[in-house]
């Protein structure tokens, strides 16, 4: 969950049921909380009640990532970790060895590049740096990859521009990561991924592609994916 939600536990709970009725199997709910704030403890069960009557209590594990301190994961050599670490409790100071320490487990995985890639995508977008973070990770850099070329060749992979302190530049490149996984989530989800939907996708902002990614749970057809796109279409001058 990208953003905090009144009635989050409310979807959780819909989400339980759907698939307990889909499978017929012991389901263990959990929640990951990837948003920056609020800080305060989040709710971990969903109720009805009425007076004198309980009628539903349904508890769900709640992971919050901006309560958990990322030091506790840097020693374990895991890509969820590599990937998470990055929207943990973060120190401002910290920002730029975090990415660095996110960079160096990840190389040290030995992962196709497809998943070093898509673990990669997630720290880059959650963990954009300003002018002077981008510099000096330019400089940490150096020493997690020490091959200049090599350095220069992962900075394209992994679409660090040379351009990389400008903020204009920054959010681009942020933005056009949310656009590469939420297109991964619908292939995924859907099988597919039509040129349509494509462009489509690309043209939304990065509030937009955020609650896509959500709403993308959901959705149970294509055509619902066609639709919520259609409905959330940039507004357009017809002449």
């Amino acid at each position: 969950q990208g953003a905090q939600q009144d009635h989050f536990g409310q979807r959780m709970h819909r989400y339980y049921a759907r698939l307990l009725d889909k499978y017929k199997l012991p389901i263990y709910p959990v929640a990951l909380l990837t948003f920056s704030s609020p800080l305060e403890a989040q709710p971990t069960s969903y109720e009805i009640n009425f007076p004198g009557f309980e009628v539903l209590r349904f508890n769900y594990r709640v992971i919050q990532l901006n309560r958990l301190a990322w030091q506790d994961f840097v020693s374990r050599p895991n890509p969820v970790a590599a990937a998470l670490m990055s929207r943990m409790k973060i120190a401002k100071q910290e920002r730029v060895q975090v990415k660095a320490e996110c960079l160096s487990m990840l190389l040290g995985l030995d992962l196709e590049e497809e998943s070093e890639d898509l673990v990669w995508e997630i720290i880059d977008t959650y963990l954009p740096l300003n002018e002077k973070e981008a510099k000096t990770f330019q400089h940490e850099l150096a020493t997690i990859v020490p091959d200049e070329e090599e350095a220069r060749e992962f900075m394209t992979l992994k679409q660090i521009r040379e351009q990389i302190g400008e903020q204009r530049g920054l959010r681009r490149g942020r933005a056009e990561g949310i656009h590469d996984i939420v297109l991964r989530q619908v292939r995924r989800r859907f099988g597919s991924d039509d040129d349509g939907w494509q462009q489509q996708v690309r043209r939304l902002s990065v509030a937009q592609l955020e609650q896509l990614a959500e709403d993308l749970l959901d959705f149970s057809a294509p055509s619902e994916l066609t639709a919520w796109l259609d409905q959330h279409a940039p507004d357009t001058m017809t002449h």
